[in-house]
């Protein structure tokens, strides 16, 4: 149980950190050496990488959205003409019972 816990708590610690500048642990950081820039290099090179990731799942989304979008207008006017169709069979139908009943 107590396991349990203590990964729910470090489960819950390293949540939203991954935004988190290289180094951001808190403790001091020579800002000039060569292993932290690549560090800084490498964070903003996956940060630009993910904005541009989101901005192509949206543009995928967008266009999935106006083609459905589409679809969905093909389908209106089909299922108007199929119900035009059946309504002028249904006439005719009830035309032939009426003449049937008449005789």
């Amino acid at each position: 149980r107590i396991r349990r816990q203590l990964a729910q708590k470090k489960g819950r610690n390293q949540k939203g950190k991954s935004h988190r500048m290289p180094g951001g642990d808190g403790m001091p950081q020579l800002l000039t050496g060569n292993d932290f820039y690549t560090k800084v290099v490498q964070y903003e090179e996956s940060v630009s990488r993910k904005e541009a990731e989101k901005e192509t799942w949206h543009v995928n989304k967008e266009s999935q959205v106006n083609a459905l979008t589409k679809a969905m207008e093909q389908w209106k006017i089909a299922d108007e003409e199929w119900q035009e169709q059946n309504k002028a069979k249904e006439d005719e139908w009830k035309e032939a019972v009426a003449k049937w009943e008449q005789e």
